[in-house]
C-alpha cells in the first residue's frame, strides 16, 4: 500500500511539473522551471505543518527533526556529486522559510481563528512523506543546474513567477536564487 501512495504521489508530481513547465522549448528553462515549481510545491505545505501544529500544540521549531532531514538530504546530494556545504546552507534555508511561513500562518490564526472547515493533512502519514518525495526531486534538479545554465535575470525571472507562496517575500526569493546560482557555481 505504502508503494502504492509513493508512487501515486509522484505520479501527481509529475503531471504538476509538467504543466509547470509546458510550452518551454529550452531543455534549461524546463529544469529551472521545474525546480522553482518544486520548492513552490515544498513551501505550499507550509500551511498543512502549520495547521497540524497549531491544531496539537505542537512548537514549530524541531531541532531533531531537521538535523535528521538536513543530514538526509544532504547524504542525497553528495550521491549526486552536490557538495555538502552548499547543500546543506540551501536546506537550512528551505527550513528557515518552512518555520517563516508557519509561524505566519499561526500567527494569523491566533488573530482570526482557524477556518472550522480546514482539515489540515496528517503531518506524519501525509505531509512528511510527501516532503521526503518532493525534497529528493529538488535534489535532482539543483545537480543538473550545471549541466542546463541559464543567465541570471532570466532566472530571477522564473524564480519570482514560480515561487508564490503566501508570507515568501521578494527578499525572501532572493535568498533562494542565491542558493541556487551557489549550488550552480560551486558542484
Amino acid at each position: 500500500m505504502k508503494k502504492f501512495l509513493y508512487f501515486s504521489f509522484l505520479l501527481v508530481i509529475i503531471t504538476n511539473l509538467t504543466a509547470c513547465a509546458k510550452q518551454i522549448s529550452s531543455p534549461a528553462e524546463k529544469n529551472f522551471n521545474i525546480l522553482c515549481c518544486l520548492i513552490n510545491m515544498r513551501l505550499e505545505y507550509m500551511k498543512d505543518v502549520a495547521a497540524y501544529k497549531y491544531k496539537h500544540n505542537i512548537p514549530i521549531e524541531d531541532k531533531k527533526h531537521e538535523k535528521v532531514v538536513i543530514a538526509a538530504s544532504v547524504a542525497s546530494a553528495q550521491k549526486l556529486g552536490i557538495s555538502a556545504s552548499t547543500a546543506k546552507d540551501f536546506l537550512i534555508l528551505q527550513i528557515k522559510l518552512a518555520k517563516k511561513i508557519q509561524a505566519r500562518w499561526i500567527q494569523h490564526w491566533k488573530k482570526d481563528g482557524i477556518p472550522q472547515d480546514y482539515i489540515p493533512m496528517d503531518l506524519k502519514r501525509k505531509v512528511r512523506p510527501r516532503l521526503i518525495i518532493i525534497g529528493n526531486q529538488i535534489i535532482l534538479h539543483l545537480k543538473t543546474l550545471k549541466k542546463y545554465r541559464l543567465p541570471a535575470k532570466l532566472k530571477r525571472q522564473i524564480l519570482e513567477s514560480k515561487i508564490r507562496v503566501e508570507y515568501i517575500s521578494e527578499d525572501d526569493k532572493m535568498m533562494l536564487l542565491k542558493a541556487i546560482d551557489t549550488i550552480e557555481k560551486n558542484d
